[in-house]
């Protein structure tokens, strides 16, 4: 009885510790955006880059995050798009996020 408890922990340890991760795609129009995200829902979650250009594939392990996309123009300028709210499931496949210039650039 003591080593069915005993796996039992070691099994619930294992499973604790192992997450399920979510793949997102992030795209942009015009493409070469460079996209930041972090877990929502917490201030200790630090922000990190998706890659250096898009299109970007990233395995996430949070439930929801926070994405945005920033674009630099030809004269050096930053322009950033406004964050989105994205809530993941691991019951789908692949979660697309997509960042327009021409819309969802801050004014």
């Amino acid at each position: 009885m003591k080593l069915f408890k005993v796996l039992a922990l070691a099994v619930m340890a294992v499973l604790m510790t192992t997450g399920c991760a979510t793949k997102v795609q992030f795209t942009s129009e015009p493409e070469g955006a460079v996209i930041r995200y972090r877990g929502a829902g917490r201030a200790a979650y630090r922000w990190k880059m998706a890659s250096k250009r898009t299109p970007a594939d990233v395995e996430v392990y949070y439930g929801k995050i926070t994405a945005y996309a920033v674009w630099t123009d030809k004269d050096g300028k930053h322009v950033y798009s406004e964050p989105k709210d994205v809530s993941l499931s691991n019951w789908r496949d692949v979660e697309t996020v997509h960042f327009n210039k021409a819309t969802d650039a801050r004014k």
